[in-house]
């Protein structure tokens, strides 16, 4: 409509159509990854929701720990490009340091369960999305079916008695006295007997 009225008020055309098109529409990336379905990066035309992100990436995976990560992006430095221009003598100003990215823990129990709006972030271009894989506990030795079970989410405890019962307990053969727990050690790739 303004485009008609100034092509009327120059006197330029007595009756304009004018039409609009989009020919070109640029979007700012998403980084969705980790125990997602589809890990992708989506390209964001518009401010979007982690459910929203996490639903075009298939969902949650079932080996999924209990919390996600939302890494936001540094916010954009602001340039002054509107003022006038300092004169060549004047003194360039340092450079600001780097802004971190800020990064939010979800518990996924809080996301899909509470319904509350709080924890259904905005996300924005740059954004990147993780979601940690659960542990697993692996029961071998003399056990009816050794294997792996994942941990529901990393605030499940499970015990000895648990493990045993997934497993389908142990064998005729098995010495219950030399049953032992090897634990990944926190601070090197070294295992320990606790």
């Amino acid at each position: 409509d303004k485009l008609a009225e100034l092509l009327m008020v120059n006197g330029l055309v007595t009756s304009p159509q004018v039409t609009v098109s989009v020919k070109e529409q640029h979007g700012q990336p998403i980084t969705v990854m980790g125990a997602v379905k589809t890990p992708m990066v989506i390209q964001a035309v518009r401010q979007m929701t982690l459910l929203e992100v996490l639903s075009r990436a298939g969902g949650i995976a079932d080996d999924a720990a209990g919390q996600i990560l939302v890494s936001h992006a540094a916010p954009p430095s602001i340039s002054g490009g509107s003022e006038a221009a300092e004169p060549a003598t004047a003194a360039i100003p340092e450079s600001p340091a780097p802004v971190e990215p800020l990064t939010v823990r979800v518990s996924l129990s809080d996301l899909l369960d509470t319904g509350d709006p709080k924890f259904n972030l905005a996300l924005r271009g740059g954004d990147v999305v993780s979601v940690p894989r659960a542990g697993v506990v692996y029961a071998v030795g003399a056990v009816q079916h050794p294997g792996g079970f994942v941990m529901a989410n990393d605030r499940q405890q499970l015990t000895v008695l648990k493990v045993l019962a997934l497993s389908g307990g142990l064998t005729t053969t098995a010495k219950k006295k030399s049953a032992v727990i090897i634990r990944q050690s926190a601070e090197s790739d070294r295992r320990q007997v606790p």
